[in-house]
């Protein structure tokens, strides 16, 4: 017994050092990657020394004597922070995801590959003026002087992947123009469901919801039907693939707003402009906020992408900008026609033209490398390759196929200082599409929509075209001087957010209808409805959880069931309590979560019945097409109000709103429980890293952030927005926050929804996150006093041998 004894007392210590040895082994492996921002660094290659400045918030301001001493530091100090997200956004560009995560993504890295990123890339590498080839050719020495400094000491994502991290190109960085330019990709999911949808429905069902920008959409009679089910399937597949790239926290711009007001609005006679950019949320944000200086040749700051050494949206010391997506219809799918009797060949303006094949060996982990061959013609690669469809042949025309250069445009942005250099620098903008708002330091502002709006020969609708007779082809693009714009308006403001960006607009943008007007409405109300604006008014509006939306929801449930004879006691009570309700979504409204949970049950009790189960989830998966479509037929006799399971009735509006307010009580006792509604309770928003889905990986390494509760929806100004086929998780929403004052810089205001840091272990990891959830801000300073006044770190960047 004493034996037994000794022996569970020996395991016992033996186990608890095995614990202690593996806490202090995983310490040191979170830990080994947290950088020292107060070390000096000699840094080879430097003509000078560079020194970095860091805030409470450790958000870099780079002073250096020249610019390609400051690229060189900012690749050195990006990759601090942001090493492994870099790493990841390239694989992306480089269809490699399979190499780190296995077969699950095969076929992202299929598609990705189809898109010929680097093909693209490379032709802008032989175009490069000397200035963009210095600030590339110094970010990839800064990046690859870190990696090589590290001796293994990486962040933990590569210990726990098992692999390094290769040396950084000029070309990755350029890759990421392609990945911007597919992840804004319009039209190609929409466009098929639509079609579907008006086959199934009919004309006249389908014209009551048909968006009023449709423009010219006529039908392509027959093709699409010959491809519908094969087809689908492959759009099916190529979504499952984008949106594994946006779980894993990648996305890029989807929804944003932006708006400014001129002196003659503002409390302090100058300018003020504001800009939140919504994308997917995830762990770290894709934003990193950098203050970037050349000794009398720039200054300018705002976030920057990891991977890229430019600031993308920000202000420099004459000009500020920000960008919403303009949501351009610029993907078109074409039936390919092959030769007779010769496979090899398709068929295109009366010639038979040989396909262009393209084999590609992916490798993947824990398992062998797969091949597969992927096909191009005229138009691009042949997306029934990248699933197999039974011989189907269609292919696609996307506008990142064209030649763009936006690096040069965010390059030039970065030196703009007027109307007529911010304009130059946009002309370059092709594959990337947005709405750019301006202000600059003389008082003026302005709205410019740029990028590549196709100009088609024919506008095939919402069908696969014939590609073989030519006639459904792009001409071009819409001249860059004919793209809607503003400046001065006498109104004193410009706004966006993604809304139609001009009254009957003569060019084609997109045939099923922009974002739902409430957040625009709403900016406009909230502008028109002050006296001299502030910054302080500008963050407020930021976070305004009020909309048109909110307000239609109360007032239709009052004006349709206050005389409801059916309601119950409990009933009338919780519509008087929603009567009395200011409309505002906060998280502990109890209105506000009936508010939501209703429009749902109004769009799922409205069409669900005439789509199907499978139809309908494809038609609520883009948001602002089923929003836009019951907003049409509210309150109107419809059809679509008619259950088609009921024979012999007929439901009218207001029986929809009926049952959908009973289905909403419902669901709220069911999820809240009777006593307990809040609308946070339901809608709630964690940032979660692309390994914190593995649960002992999140505890070990700190990977997600906690379950804040959050007020707003898809309708409000901050756009905390989720699935409608997975409510009420917070999905995608503001990814940054930023004011610019123009009387003041340094009254500047910013606040991003993680940190500076994407490093687990580091403080500065989320040290963002409780101040951006409750909608403050920090200060953005730009002048060299207040910079250095409000240094927390100081690293110098010494000057090395060649």
């Amino acid at each position: 017994m004493k034996t037994v004894k000794l022996i569970g007392i020996g395991a016992g210590a033996l186990l608890a050092a095995a614990i202690i040895a593996g806490s202090v082994f995983l310490w040191k492996l979170s830990h080994r990657a947290v950088p020292d921002y107060n070390s000096s660094v000699t840094l080879k290659g430097l003509g000078a020394d560079v020194t970095v400045y860091r805030d409470k918030f450790a958000i870099p301001h780079i002073y250096a004597k020249n610019e390609r001493d400051l690229y060189m530091a900012v690749g050195y100090v990006m990759a601090q922070d942001r090493l492994w997200q870099m790493d990841l956004l390239r694989r992306v560009t480089q269809g490699r995801l399979s190499e780190i995560f296995g077969d699950k993504l095969i076929e992202a890295d299929v598609l990705f590959r189809s898109l010929r990123i680097r093909d693209n890339s490379e032709k802008l590498l032989a175009e490069l003026t000397p200035g963009e080839r210095q600030a590339l050719e110094a970010f990839a020495e800064g990046v690859n002087r870190y990696i090589e400094s590290r001796n293994g000491s990486l962040p933990p994502e590569f210990a726990i992947l098992k692999y390094r991290p290769e040396k950084w190109e000029i070309i990755h960085s350029l890759n990421l123009i392609g990945y911007m330019a597919w992840d804004l990709a319009c039209g190609w999911k929409e466009k098929i469901m639509l079609h579907r949808i008006r086959e199934k429905v009919g004309e006249d069902l389908f014209r009551q919801i048909e968006a009023d920008a449709a423009g010219d959409t006529p039908v392509v009679p027959g093709y699409a039907r010959d491809v519908d089910g094969r087809f689908r399937d492959a759009v099916r597949r190529i979504a499952a693939a984008s949106r594994a790239v946006s779980d894993a926290g990648l996305q890029v711009f989807s929804a944003s707003n932006n708006w400014a007001v001129s002196g003659r609005l503002s409390a302090t006679g100058a300018p003020l402009l504001a800009n939140d950019m919504h994308l997917g949320y995830g762990m770290p944000c894709l934003w990193m906020q950098m203050h970037q200086v050349a000794e009398g040749s720039l200054d300018v700051t705002g976030v920057a992408l990891p991977g890229q050494p430019l600031i993308i949206v920000g202000h420099n010391d004459k000009i500020a900008w920000g960008m919403t997506n303009l949501t351009v219809d610029n993907v078109d799918f074409y039936l390919e026609k092959t030769a007779e009797g010769d496979p090899a060949r398709y068929l295109f303006r009366g010639r038979a033209i040989p396909f262009e094949t393209r084999t590609e060996r992916i490798s993947v982990k824990g398992g062998p490398a797969v091949e597969r061959k992927i096909r191009f013609t005229v138009h691009g690669p042949m997306v029934t390759d990248i699933k197999d469809t039974g011989g189907l042949a269609v292919s696609m025309k996307w506008m990142g196929s064209l030649k763009s250069n936006e690096f040069l445009a965010v390059y030039l942005l970065n030196r703009a200082g007027d109307w007529n250099s911010f304009k130059a620098a946009l002309r370059n903008f092709v594959a990337v599409s947005q709405n750019f708002a301006y202000a600059d330091r003389k008082g003026n502002i302005g709205m410019y929509c740029a990028g590549g709006v196709p100009v088609r020969m024919k506008t095939p609708g919402m069908d696969v075209a014939p590609g073989w007779g030519g006639e459904y082809e792009w001409k071009g693009t819409v001249p860059f001087e004919e793209m809607p714009n503003s400046y001065n308006p006498p109104r004193g403001f410009v706004s966006s957010a993604n809304n139609l960006p001009a009254a009957k607009y003569r060019h084609y943008i997109n045939g099923w209808g922009f974002a739902s007007p409430e957040r625009i409405d709403r900016i406009n109300e909230l502008i028109g409805s002050k006296g001299k604006i502030t910054a302080e008014d500008f963050m407020k509006m930021q976070v305004d959880v009020t909309s048109s939306l909110t307000r239609k929801v109360r007032d239709t449930l009052v004006a349709e069931l206050g005389a409801e004879k059916t309601l119950s006691d409990r009933e009338k009570s919780i519509l008087a309590v929603m009567a009395k309700w200011d409309g505002a979504l906060a998280p502990d409204s109890a209105s506000g979560a009936l508010c939501d949970v209703f429009f749902l049950k109004m769009i799922r009790n409205t069409f669900e019945d005439e789509l199907g189960g499978e139809l309908f989830r494809d038609f609520i998966s883009p948001r602002s097409i089923p929003v836009n479509a019951l907003r049409k037929i509210w309150g109107t006799g419809s059809a679509w109000f008619d259950r088609v399971e009921t024979k012999g009735a007929r439901e009218t509006f207001r029986d929809i709103v009926l049952m959908s307010f009973r289905d909403a009580i419902a669901e709220l006792d069911e999820k809240c429980g009777s006593g307990g509604w809040a609308w946070g309770k339901l809608h709630r928003l964690r940032l979660e890293h692309p390994l914190g889905k593995v649960k002992a990986l999140d505890i070990i390494f700190g990977l997600n952030s906690e379950s804040y509760p959050v007020g707003g929806s898809f309708h409000t100004i901050p756009q905390f927005a989720y699935r409608f086929f997975e409510p009420y998780a917070v999905l995608h929403g503001p990814s940054q926050r930023h004011i610019y004052d123009l009387a003041d810089w340094d009254r500047s205001l910013s606040a991003v929804p993680s940190g500076i840091s994407g490093v687990p272990a580091s403080v500065h990891y989320l040290d963002q996150a409780p101040l951006f959830m409750k909608g403050k801000y920090h200060e953005d300073v730009t002048s060299p006093g207040a910079v250095k006044e409000r240094a927390r770190y100081i690293m110098i960047l010494g000057k090395g041998g060649e």
